[in-house]
């Protein structure tokens, strides 16, 4: 049996800039970006940002 490991993603929504950090089971930081955020739509910049640090990490959203 394959146990897959949980992971976390945080955001921290700003007037400039989104970041986003991706966080294993024992707390520690796999991966971080700064995206521009996009004030017609925050979610677009959080999006932005999930997909790149999923994607240091070797991540899939099905860990998350």
């Amino acid at each position: 049996m394959t146990v897959k490991q949980s992971l976390r993603l945080a955001f921290d929504i700003g007037g400039t800039f989104t970041d986003t950090v991706l966080i294993d089971e024992q707390d520690r930081i796999l991966a971080t970006t700064k995206k521009p955020t996009t004030p017609h739509n925050p979610t677009l910049g959080a999006l932005k940002g999930a997909k790149r640090v999923l994607g240091e990490a070797s991540a899939t959203w099905g860990q998350v």
